[in-house]
């Protein structure tokens, strides 16, 4: 969400104000990466999209507070932090599918079930 406020924030501020507004964004989604890149039962994946997201948003603190014109560095920025989030999302779903898919009852798998999920046992 951080993200996508920068982006939307990069249109509608002037430099000034939105080289302070990148600046927080970039302080907060670090904080949170950091603290996701602690959480051990993450898995791998989880934890290096965490890594990513926290080396660019030390990219995001250093770019609003070294250069002048910031709009289309934050806007990058923000745009880069976005994606890894969505990746980060699809690899989440796709590993809860996956686990979805090993716990269903093999009669349900050949398409027998009632309206409520139940699955249909014929003796």
């Amino acid at each position: 969400m951080t993200a996508g406020f920068s982006i939307v924030a990069s249109q509608a501020f002037t430099n000034a104000t939105y080289s302070w507004l990148m600046f927080g964004c970039g302080v907060a989604i670090g904080a949170v990466a950091l603290g996701s890149i602690a959480l051990r039962g993450r898995g791998l994946v989880q934890r290096s999209l965490d890594g990513a997201v926290g080396v660019l948003s030390a990219w995001t603190i250093v770019s609003s507070l070294v250069f002048g014109s910031v709009v289309w560095l934050g806007f990058s920025a923000a745009v880069a932090v976005a994606a890894v989030a969505i990746a980060g999302l699809t690899a989440n779903e796709l590993a809860t599918e996956r686990v979805v898919h090993s716990l269903e009852p093999s009669s349900y798998s050949h398409g027998h079930a009632t309206h409520d999920g139940r699955a249909v046992v014929h003796a």
